[in-house]
């Protein structure tokens, strides 16, 4: 930006989408290095999780739950989870049609589980990579606060309810797409303005919570 303001870059577009693209091949290659240090252990049945965030086996360093692990959790226990308030460069924020219970049908923002075992700041990293294409760091984002999310049902029916307590970060990015964003929790995605959030009926009620701190950030902007 600065390069910009100078006249030394034009195209600044262009540039950030490949400052992105470098970021997800660094943390791509982090991640598979680190993975050459850890030992798998093999299930017997495949991990389960609701966001389809990863179908990696078992490790040490981090445990997916199966599929009737999950339903215990869900059951007896609130799930925490990180929510990914990504913002572009026309001040949009990104939302996706979700696919799974519960807010099956609404406009939400990307997002994920943070498992057992899993700091932070390596959740963040698995969750941006798998949501969005491509590695965030958290101490790129902005913490806007943790909200419980109640929900009536749960990805497997619609008589047990569902808690999740969600940390919602803000992500600034200075481009306007994502051209290999994946569409695992998602079928479809489009940006909103941030400030016409709250009025869309569409977005579900969970992907507003946050708005009124995101204001009080932007003053700072």
């Amino acid at each position: 930006m600065i390069a910009q303001n100078l006249g030394y870059l034009k195209d600044i577009q262009t540039t950030q989408m490949k400052i992105e693209q470098t970021f997800s091949q660094l943390g791509g290659l982090i991640k598979h290095l680190d993975h050459k240090k850890m030992n798998y252990v093999k299930e017997e049945n495949a991990p389960y999780n609701d966001f389809s965030e990863s179908t990696s086996p078992r490790t040490e360093t981090s445990s997916p739950l199966t599929k009737e692990d999950f339903k215990q959790v869900v059951a007896n226990a609130p799930l925490f989870a990180i929510d990914l308030v990504v913002m572009n460069s026309q001040s949009q924020i990104l939302v996706g049609e979700r696919k799974n219970a519960p807010a099956k049908g609404y406009w939400f923002v990307p997002g994920g589980r943070v498992y057992k075992n899993e700091s932070l700041e390596k959740a963040f990293e698995r969750i941006s990579q798998s949501e969005l294409g491509f590695v965030v760091f958290r101490n790129n984002a902005e913490f806007l606060g943790l909200y419980d999310h109640f929900y009536n049902d749960n990805v497997f029916d619609k008589t047990t309810s569902t808690h999740y307590i969600n940390a919602a970060h803000w992500v600034r990015l200075e481009i306007d797409n994502l051209p290999n964003i994946p569409t695992e929790q998602h079928q479809n995605y489009r940006w909103v303005p941030w400030h016409t959030i709250q009025s869309d009926d569409s977005i579900h009620r969970f992907s507003k919570v946050f708005i009124d701190e995101l204001k009080k950030r932007w003053r700072h902007y």
